[in-house]
């Protein structure tokens, strides 16, 4: 959902931006915080994914937006009613409610944005490549 969310240039890095979690798992940011052991191990993985994939090491700042955005979703959508969370402060959820998906069904969107988002980085780095090749 993020890529969906985010400028296109950022689009795959947001589709990616949890992909060391298919490594480690997903952890909480306080308990993330404990470990800093966890914290390296993640950045590595992260490392060789962003460099496989050619985007940035860094998180895009619409991506943080975008995060936050779908975290306020999720909280009004999939979470009990309880105290505000400071983090979320002047954060608008969007405006659908999230419906669930089956896990095969989101499967399917994420391999298919994926392929999507891969073939139009391909075609920008060759659109560079020409260019490049052009005005030498």
């Amino acid at each position: 959902m993020a890529s969906h969310l985010v400028p296109s240039a950022d689009a795959l890095h947001a589709l990616l931006h949890d992909a060391a979690e298919a490594y480690v798992g997903d952890m909480v940011s306080p308990l993330k915080d404990l470990l800093p052991g966890f914290k390296v191990i993640e950045a590595r993985i992260w490392i060789a994914i962003a460099a496989r994939f050619g985007i940035a090491q860094e998180m895009p700042a619409s991506i943080k937006v975008a995060d936050l955005v779908l975290m306020a979703t999720e909280r009004r959508d999939l979470l009990p009613p309880g105290p505000p969370w400071p983090l979320l402060e002047g954060i608008q959820p969007l405006p659908n409610r999230i419906v669930p998906w089956p896990p095969a069904f989101a499967r399917l969107a994420f391999k298919r944005r994926f392929k999507q988002l891969v073939r139009s980085c391909g075609e920008i780095a060759q659109l560079r490549q020409a260019a490049e090749a052009a005005e030498a």
